[in-house]
């Protein structure tokens, strides 16, 4: 916390005691009332503008958007919105800084998953996750809101696929074949066998 002089003679209210000075992430000065450490490396501070420093002050604090909290949202835009309420603050003074920053973080996450669709499209899902640092469930859903792996209807009508689902390899071998896992072959041949009869 950047740490400024105070005229202790101004402060003779204790509840009102100013433990220093930080300045948000548009460079705004504030005076901190409250610190509160978080698990993540860096402390949430409370406080008022310092404008307020020398007018009687009333009401409560605010939740001061710092850069650190700022690149904390930033690096974690990927996860889901309750992973910021282990943060110790209401859930509405988030709300609020998140407001303070116009930052939406549907739109966040949406861009983050758009900008990496061709790696989601191409790496198997735990390859992905590890390279771009996410959670493999996360991109197991992402996966399938925005890559369409789907066939047209009637894909299987094919010759080369009648064949290979009628012929006598095993379930397991066809699959392979056709891309396509076991239980999908089992329901195709089935229907393969009845379409010839």
């Amino acid at each position: 916390m950047e740490e400024i002089a105070t005229d202790v003679s101004l402060l003779t209210d204790p509840e009102r005691a100013i433990a220093g000075r930080v300045k948000d992430f548009n460079k705004v000065l504030w005076n901190v009332r409250e610190v509160r450490p978080t698990k993540h490396g860096f402390d949430l501070y409370f406080g008022t503008p310092h404008e307020t420093y020398y007018v009687p002050y009333h009401g409560s604090t605010q939740l001061i958007v710092t850069k650190a909290l700022r690149d904390f949202w930033h690096a974690n835009r990927t996860k889901r919105l309750r992973f910021f309420l282990d943060l110790p603050a209401a859930a509405n003074s988030l709300k609020r800084a998140v407001r303070r920053l116009r930052f939406n973080h549907r739109d966040e996450v949406r861009a983050f998953w758009t900008e990496r669709a061709e790696d989601l499209a191409s790496l198997p899902t735990r390859e992905f996750a590890a390279k771009h640092g996410v959670d493999p469930g996360l991109a197991f859903e992402w996966r399938f809101k925005l890559v369409r792996r789907g066939r047209p209807a009637g894909w299987w009508r094919t010759p080369e696929i009648l064949k290979v689902l009628l012929s006598g390899v095993s379930l397991g071998e066809a699959g392979r074949e056709l891309g396509i896992g076991i239980s999908e072959v089992h329901r195709l041949r089935r229907l393969a066998k009845r379409d010839s009869q």
